[in-house]
């Protein structure tokens, strides 16, 4: 699992986040503290540009729930800090601040057009299924965001796009470099291996205190019971079918809203025609025949209707649709949109009563004749007031969810006790309320419910109240009531813990060295039965398998980052590492190999020029950022990680 999120990490789309961090805000409930102090801290400067605490931790709180549902929620607190987190989000902000500057210098940017076109496209904007301005600024203000700040963000993500487009432009892949990928990919071997396994001598090693003692004083992150909060939260639902259902709309407000969005209620032109299909034989073995016998037939009946033939008896003659055949080809009413384009282009240039000429589409040939159209035109009231009693009602729902919401900001922020935010609670129309008690950010709770929920309650400091915070469903406002700061418990009270951990360590390097030492010895020229024998393991094989596979059969282990694992053979036939997978050491030795059919090749040429060229991108610019960490001047604040 490890050294699959591992891999995952080392990913050039983690390295530069090309994402405006204001979106993580917005959309994943990480919003800035409140807290101005802390928000200004200063974690790292690059040059001149420092990098603010807000933006580390929002960016850091967001990675561990990425990691989270990746790792299908076993990732670990040991192996989050394997792999460094803290860091490697420090390092996107650093990435991002260089390659922006660097964007600057070379004269690359974003325009107002690009960044509305985005915007434009955020689902969290839109309302009925369109970009709604009301909407945007809302959203925008309950996470204290103004629209410049937003946009700037948006103009800053989409100008490092266009830098990263810059950087790649000249990469290629040829037929021939893509043919050798293929074939090393797709080349079959088998390996055999020994195990070591910690397991084995894990009862035997003994842990003093002094030793379990001095581990928990260098490994305490391993052990630091997290942050726990107990919050006092009042919700009202907005969404509820109940909630939207007891609003009360008049006639003249239905009527209004209907005066004022002409273009909401809108329909769209419409056309109503037959037609007549005549399809190629689809069993044909001579394709380009059936085609060109299928359109002399339909220039036949088109020459019948242009003679004043009958165009329903004509259609019911000879068209091979049969679901509108028998209807004379009646197609009725159609918006557009809903045709194939080639058909519905000739529709709409129809004339009413009008005849096309042979229209071909995937279907075959038709002749079509339009005989009706209705311009677009206002749907009439009574076809949309349901629509918008339901739209007025949803919107009295949020204002009046907002104002009851709004309305204990100012009790809650002078309740001193529990009681005095029960008080202050209680009473009010639709609001629910409660406390969670001391929770983890893992626990579950009321507050887990909503992933922005949870995020502001523990961003909270002790009496501080939230901001008002919107889920897709209810308002939410929290106020902090007690916290149980992070912290490492005593030796005494975790002894069995530590000395467990210290003994799973000393099995794992253990075994370690001790596959290290026989793998030495195997490319110093030991057999490799031998040396099996000598340590009392045994020997098993995989079955053939390619790289393509993923994995190694029997081990496990990743193949990804094992390109040499397939130039293996009987003259060098030892993997020049043992590998570690599942929490075993595995010494592997070439056994047997089959050769990929070149004949294959032809078959997967552009996925294997796409991966090729996706993975060649992705080292150019891991190359441009290591040239422009090199260059700059960066400093970093551990402590304040």
């Amino acid at each position: 699992m490890l050294e699959a999120l591992r891999n995952k990490r080392n990913s050039v789309i983690v390295l530069l986040i090309f994402a405006a961090i204001v979106i993580v805000f917005v959309f994943w409930g990480v919003s800035p503290s409140g807290n101005d102090k802390q928000d200004r801290a200063i974690v790292a400067t690059v040059d001149n540009a420092s990098i603010l605490s807000k933006d580390y931790m929002s960016l850091y709180k967001r990675q561990i729930e990425s990691y989270k549902e990746q790792s299908r929620g076993q990732l670990t607190e040991e192996m989050l800090a394997n792999m460094n987190l803290k860091r490697m989000t420090l390092d996107m902000l650093i990435n991002r601040n260089l390659a922006f500057r660097e964007a600057a210098s070379v004269g690359i940017s974003a325009d107002d057009k690009d960044v509305q076109e985005v915007v434009r496209t955020i689902p969290a904007f839109a309302k009925d299924g369109a970009f709604d301005k009301e909407t945007y600024l809302s959203v925008l203000s309950a996470n204290r965001l103004k629209p410049a700040e937003f946009e700037a963000n948006i103009r800053e993500d989409l100008t490092l796009r266009k830098m990263q487009d810059k950087v790649v432009k000249d990469v290629t892949v040829s037929d021939d470099e893509a043919k050798a990928g293929y074939m090393k990919e797709n080349r079959q071997i088998s390996l055999e291996f020994m195990t070591f396994d910690p397991a084995r001598n894990l009862s035997s090693i003994k842990i003093s205190d002094d030793e379990g003692k001095e581990y928990l004083k260098k490994r305490g992150s391993l052990f630091m019971e997290p942050l726990r909060v107990d919050v006092f939260y009042a919700t009202t639902d907005f969404n509820s079918p109940a909630s939207i259902s007891s609003r009360n709309v008049s006639a003249n407000e239905i009527k209004d809203f209907y005066e004022k969005n002409p273009k909401q209620f809108e329909l769209p032109e419409t056309i109503a025609a037959r037609h007549i299909l005549i399809k190629p034989e689809p069993k044909a073995t001579d394709k380009a025949a059936a085609l060109a016998e299928a359109k002399n037939k339909a220039e036949g009946v088109l020459a019948e209707v242009k003679a004043g033939g009958d165009f329903a008896a004509l259609a019911k003659k000879y068209s091979q649709d049969l679901g509108s055949a028998k209807q004379g080809g009646d197609l009725g009413w159609f918006e557009k949109g809903t045709m194939v384009k080639a058909f519905e282009d000739a529709a709409v240039a129809l004339a009413k009563d009008e005849v096309s000429k042979l229209v071909e589409t995937p279907y075959g040939f038709h002749i079509i004749k339009v005989y009706g159209k209705k311009e677009a035109h206002p749907a009439p009231l009574k076809d949309v007031e349901g629509s918008i009693r339901n739209i007025i009602a949803k919107q009295k729902a949020w204002n009046e969810a907002k104002d009851q919401i709004t309305a204990l900001e100012t009790p809650f922020k002078n309740a001193k006790t529990g009681d005095e935010l029960k008080k202050a609670a209680s009473g009010r129309k639709g609001i629910a309320y409660g406390s969670t008690g001391l929770v983890a950010e893992h626990d579950r709770s009321e507050l887990a419910k909503a992933p922005e929920v949870q995020a502001a309650a523990f961003a909270l400091a002790n009496n501080e109240v939230s901001r008002m915070i919107q889920t897709e469903s209810a308002f939410y406002l929290l106020k902090a009531i007690q916290q149980a700061p992070a912290h490492v418990p005593d030796y005494s009270a975790i002894a069995v813990k530590v000395k467990d951990a210290l003994r799973r360590d000393k099995a794992m390097a253990a075994a370690s060295s001790k596959a290290d030492e026989v793998l030495k010895k195997l490319t110093a020229g030991e057999g490799f039965a031998k040396a099996a024998k000598m340590e009392g393991v045994r020997i098993e094989a995989t079955p053939l398998f390619a790289g393509s596979q993923g994995r190694i059969p029997l081990i496990g282990a990743l193949t990804t980052d094992k390109p040499e694992l397939f130039s293996l053979e009987k003259t060098a036939p030892y993997y020049k590492k043992v590998v570690e997978a599942g929490g075993k050491f595995y010494v592997l030795k070439f056994k047997a190999a089959k050769e990929a059919p070149e004949a294959g090749f032809d078959k997967v040429r552009e996925q294997y020029k796409s991966s090729l060229l996706s993975r060649r991108q992705e080292e150019a610019l891991n190359k441009w950022i290591a040239a422009l960490r090199a260059n700059a001047k960066i400093k970093i604040y551990e402590e304040k990680l």
